[in-house]
Parts: C-alpha cells; sequence; structure tokens
C-alpha cells in the first residue's frame, strides 16, 4: 500500500506509526531504550472524519527469546549470587497510537507479545495538570514563608542604614542577609573544624553512588554493560562506599556527647525538653518542606515516557499517603516500604538513638562508668542481634545482591534500616567524645606526651587504616557464593570496624596527631558545603531523578558519564541546598537561640515587673498584646 493512500484516510498514521519504536540495534547488548519518539507522538492531532485523532503515548514491555549472543553475554558475566534467566530478556518498548485505542487492545492484536496498560499511557490532554487544595495550601504555605523572609531582609536592611534604630534579633532571624552571612563566615580558629571536611567528603561518596543507582533504574543503551561491571567482583567495592552513612552516625553520637559534656563543664544546667526541641527545630523545616513540595507541587513538574510512573509511584504518592511517618521519624517502623523521601530513613534513625540518648547522657559526667555499661550492653547486644537476624533470614552481606526483589524488601528493614545495626556506629562516636573530653580536660601535657607516643601513634593509624581498607575491600573476602557463616559475620562485624577507623581520624585531628589531614579537612570550602550538607542531602536524590528520568531516549552507562552528571548534580544540589537553608534551616536555628537569650535575660526583678502589667492589663487584652509584642521582640 502507498503511503499517500495511507496517509489520505488515516491522516497522520504514518506519524503515529514513525513515533513507535521500531526494532533498535544493539538488542545483544542489552538496549533497553526502545522508548520510540515521545514528544513526535502528543504532538499528533488530526480532524478526520470519524472526529479529532490525537496520539497516545504508551511504555510498555517485551519478552524476548532464544536470544543466542544475549544468553552468551548473560552467561558470561552471570555470578552464582545473580539468578537472571537464560534466553530471556525484558525491555521497555514505546509505541503510539490512536487515543481512541486501548493499550490492552493493542496487547490482544500482537497476541500478548507486548505487554501494555493504560495507566503506563499519555496524551497531550494528560500532560496538562490542575491545582487541587494541596497544591493551592502548598503555595500559600511557600508564600507566607517568602513574603516573610522578604520582610525579614528588608527590615534588616533598614536597621543597618539607620545608627539609631535597634535591630531585632529575632525579626532578623529570617533574614537573606544575615543568614547568608552565617553560612559564607569562615571560622579559622572555630575547634572540630575537621569535622566539616569529613561530613563533606563522606556526602560526595554518597551522591556519587546515587549516581550510579539512578543509572540503574534508566532505560540503558548499553544495558549489559552495566551488568558486567555490576557483576564485576572489583566492582562492588563502589557500592560498598554505603559505609560512609555510618560517618555521619559516629560523627552524630561524637557531637552529641561533646557538646553535652562542654555544657556541663561551663556550668549550663542540662535541659531535656531544649535537648529534643534543639534538635526538632533545627531539622523538621526543611524537610517539612522537601516533604510538601514532593507531595503538591512535584506532579507538577517534568515529562516523559517513564517519567510520570516513576514520579507518582516513588516520589509524590508516597508523599500523600505516608508524610506524616516521614515527619515524625518513624519511617523506619512504619510504611518502611513506602516511605516518602526513602533516603531519610537516616533521618528516622539518627532521630530515635539521639531521643534515647539521655539514658547515656544523664550519668557521663557524674557515674561515666555508669553510662560505659548502658554503652557496652548496647554495643554488644546490637553485634549479637545484627548476627542472628542474618544467620536467621540468611541475608547477603554485599550490597548488589540484596537489590534483586527477593531480597530487597527483607535486606532493607532487617539489616539497612535497623536501628540496631546503626547502634554500634552511633556508639563509638559517644565514647570517642567521652575520651577527647578527659583527655583535654584532666590530663597534663606531659602526659599526654607519654601515653601518645611516636610508637603508639603509627600504630593506631596503622590499625585505623587497616580497618577502613579492609571494609571497603571486603567484598574480596566474601566471594560470589553463599557462605552462610562468612556473610552472617561480615553483617555483624563491619559497621563496628569501619566505626573505629573514623573515631581514630576524629581523634587524631583534634588532638594534633594527624599531619596535614586537618589542614586538608578544615579548608574553608569544606566549611561551607558541611553548612548546607543537611539540605543538600534532602535535595540531591529527587535533583538526580528529576534530571535523569525524564529522558526521551535511551541512556548510556559508562563511568565517564557518571562522573560528569555527578559534577552536574553536586552542581544544582548546592544551589537548591543553599536556598533551602537560608530560608527554612538556618532561620529556625537563629530564631531559637534568639528565644533561648531572651529567656536567659529575664530577670527575676524584669518577671516581677512584667506580673505586675500583666495583673494592670488583665481588662484590656489588645493593649496587654501590644504590650508583650514591643517588648519581647523589640526591647534589647
Amino acid at each position: 500500500m502507498e503511503v499517500g493512500y495511507w496517509d489520505s484516510r488515516c491522516g497522520h498514521c504514518n506519524v503515529v506509526f514513525d513515533a513507535s519504536e521500531k526494532l533498535p540495534s544493539g538488542l545483544s547488548l542489552g538496549n533497553g531504550g526502545a522508548l520510540g519518539s515521545f514528544d513526535q507522538c502528543l504532538g499528533v492531532s488530526e480532524n478526520t472524519s470519524v472526529g479529532i485523532i490525537n496520539g497516545k503515548y504508551c511504555i510498555g514491555s517485551i519478552e524476548l527469546v532464544n536470544l543466542d549472543g544475549l544468553n552468551f553475554n548473560i552467561q558470561r558475566y552471570t555470578p552464582r549470587f545473580l539468578h537472571i534467566p537464560k534466553n530471556k530478556m525484558i525491555i521497555p518498548w514505546g509505541i503510539c497510537l490512536p487515543d481512541g485505542c486501548a493499550a490492552d487492545d493493542f496487547q490482544f492484536v500482537t497476541l500478548f507479545l507486548f505487554k501494555y496498560y493504560d495507566d503506563m499511557c499519555q496524551t497531550a490532554q494528560s500532560q496538562i495538570s490542575t491545582f487541587d487544595l494541596g497544591d493551592y495550601i502548598a503555595i500559600a504555605i511557600l508564600s507566607a514563608i517568602g513574603f516573610l523572609v522578604v520582610v525579614s531582609t528588608a527590615f534588616e536592611r533598614f536597621t543597618r542604614s539607620k545608627p539609631e534604630s535597634t535591630p531585632s534579633d529575632i525579626l532578623n532571624s529570617f533574614s537573606l542577609i544575615n543568614n547568608s552571612r552565617k553560612i559564607t563566615t569562615v571560622d579559622r580558629n572555630k575547634e572540630l573544624t575537621h569535622l566539616h571536611g569529613m561530613r563533606v567528603i563522606s556526602l560526595l561518596f554518597l551522591i556519587y553512588g546515587f549516581r550510579y543507582y539512578i543509572h540503574i533504574l534508566s532505560p540503558l543503551d548499553n544495558w549489559l554493560d552495566l551488568y558486567e561491571w555490576i557483576t564485576y567482583d572489583k566492582t562492588s567495592v563502589y557500592f560498598e562506599g554505603i559505609l560512609v552513612v555510618d560517618t555521619f552516625f559516629v560523627i552524630s553520637g561524637f557531637l552529641v556527647a561533646h557538646n553535652y559534656l562542654k555544657q556541663m563543664r561551663n556550668g549550663v544546667k542540662f535541659n531535656v525538653i531544649f535537648f529534643y526541641l534543639a534538635r526538632i527545630v533545627r531539622l523538621t523545616p526543611a524537610l517539612f518542606a522537601v516533604v510538601l513540595i514532593h507531595a503538591t507541587l512535584l506532579r507538577h513538574i517534568g515529562s516523559g515516557p517513564i517519567w510520570p510512573n516513576i514520579r507518582d509511584t516513588f516520589m509524590v504518592n508516597n508523599c500523600r499517603e505516608n508524610w506524616w511517618s516521614t515527619l515524625l521519624y518513624v519511617q523506619t517502623y512504619v510504611n518502611s516500604n513506602n516511605t516518602c523521601l526513602l533516603h531519610t530513613w537516616h533521618l528516622g534513625v539518627e532521630m530515635q538513638l539521639f531521643a534515647a540518648s539521655p539514658i547515656v547522657l544523664l550519668p557521663l559526667a557524674t557515674k561515666p562508668m555508669m553510662s560505659f555499661l548502658i554503652l557496652l550492653t548496647a554495643f554488644i547486644v546490637s553485634i549479637v542481634g545484627s548476627f542472628y537476624v542474618a544467620w536467621r533470614d540468611e541475608l547477603y552481606a554485599l550490597f548488589l545482591p540484596n537489590l534483586l526483589p527477593e531480597n530487597f524488601t527483607n535486606y532493607l528493614n532487617a539489616i539497612f534500616f535497623g536501628v540496631y545495626t546503626r547502634i554500634p556506629a552511633w556508639i563509638v562516636g559517644c565514647v570517642t567524645g567521652y575520651v577527647l573530653h578527659i583527655i583535654c580536660q584532666k590530663s597534663s601535657a606531659a602526659l599526654r606526651r607519654k601515653i601518645f607516643s611516636p610508637i603508639t601513634i603509627l600504630i593506631f593509624w596503622v590499625s585505623a587504616t587497616a580497618l577502613i581498607v579492609t571494609c571497603i575491600a571486603s567484598p574480596a573476602f566474601i566471594g560470589a557464593s553463599y557462605v552462610k557463616i562468612k556473610n552472617s559475620l561480615h553483617i555483624a562485624l563491619i559497621r563496628p570496624a569501619w566505626s573505629l577507623g573514623i573515631a581514630w581520624v576524629i581523634l587524631a585531628c583534634e588532638l594534633g596527631y594527624s599531619g596535614p589531614i586537618k589542614s586538608i579537612l578544615s579548608v574553608p570550602i569544606f566549611q561551607f558545603i558541611s553548612r548546607i550538607s543537611y539540605c543538600i542531602f534532602l535535595s540531591c536524590f529527587s535533583i538526580m531523578m528529576i534530571t535523569t528520568l525524564q529522558t526521551r531516549k535511551g541512556v548510556e552507562f559508562g563511568h565517564f558519564n557518571v562522573f560528569q552528571n555527578f559534577w552536574a548534580d553536586l552542581a544544582l544540589a548546592l544551589v537548591v541546598g543553599f536556598i533551602l537553608t537560608v530560608i527554612f534551616e538556618s532561620p529556625m536555628i537563629m530564631l531559637q537561640k534568639a528565644l533561648y537569650r531572651r529567656i536567659e535575660n529575664i530577670s527575676p526583678l524584669r518577671w516581677y515587673m512584667k506580673k505586675m502589667v500583666v495583673d494592670h492589663l488583665k481588662g484590656n487584652f489588645w493593649l496587654a498584646f501590644y504590650y508583650f509584642f514591643v517588648n519581647f521582640f523589640f526591647s534589647d
């Protein structure tokens, strides 16, 4: 049949056919990027004798069998712990249909060779999203916060230009100028500056690992190249870089103990309510903003063959339904399989450890042996518990085998999200904080030189380096075949071993036994990135998904592409992280400090005078409200 005849009878049927995927090249290398022409399909619109025919793009899958070349490649790279069916490959396949056709009908016509479902189809009309009540609420909340930031910034500019004006530290808390200055100021003489570098380097490794995971989710032109790399023995080293998460737990435990002992040393009374409140106020506003955007406005962002399904399944729907468990930091226990912002599991575990920390902190200053007994018991129970769970469920120690569907959920809930598996890292951090306090406060310089002789320092550095390198290279000791005792011991011991190595780095840098390492970790750029690292962490994974999974064509996997995309991800994450920090995180920290100062500065006499004013103004509510507003917010 001539093309001209087809076009005269069917209008844009030839365009519909052209926009559909045909048999692509490179199938023996795992070409899974057969997506067709998405934009061309949605652009089809023809007024015919039977009405207007629009294009409908559908993404489905086709199962290719009896591919000798593909079978050869899969057999070549398949280790025993990955059971990939031989002679079989399922790849995504994009087609363009007239909008009157159902995906099920097309599936029936092709004798079910193709698998398509209508919820995986898109039209030009479906790209037009409408705002609902949740969207308007989100816009109202974000607009109100933006207005507060603008007013606060303008107020600070006004008070700075008028020498006779008295600035209000509370109203200035939301000022962009004030918060930007706070973030970008370099503290050269402040203690523990090396923690900034440790935090940033760990974050960079985490983002780099996220980029590889995003490629696994992408429609790849060379899927078997990724498969070959994944199943290569030494590749597991990349994925064992997830151990950097435990670095954050070590730092968290260290700072909790260090800050508490510092307060006790300065005569500041420990207030449990303020202790919890400070943590919640610091973490929750930025987390709330990110959750709010994911649950509402994110569904209006982006388009692409696979984007709506991934966006709604993994990002929007989970946050619309389970936002509360993330904001309450219980996402590792409640709705753990459908967590809003899956990568924030770390916040839930850390908050749970933080909530239990007063049990250890309260006796630490006066009865340290009691605290150490509690910590030692928890440390041993955690290791034994991790071993027991790994032995009982026959879990794989390495991360890669646990990416298989039959292993993934159990591994996440039992090991990766488990608080008991992260307790050793946090305890090591707490003990390190206490040891540093004892060394700095209760030992003389002569005694310190005697304890930390050059030989002792060398032994500690060699031991710490050996622990860290062994943990990273541990996949080489595990092997491809599953050995129950070996995998169970690995799961139980790898995090404590890693944490001990990191603990010595923290201690050595602060005591001056690190050589140039502390100077490297304390460079100014690390201080800046560290101060916005929390908001970078919150946003980086979503940024990578938004920028990558809207692709119209297959993505090529390659280490240079990953490296190049990593720097693009980092640049965008720095911008988004800075914005989130100066608008949501930093203002709440400064507001909290300002309120604490107000409370501390209220003397008994001033409190009594205010009480007299309250008694005098009881009958006039608005006058009393005006008095307290002016007195609290604008007083010196």
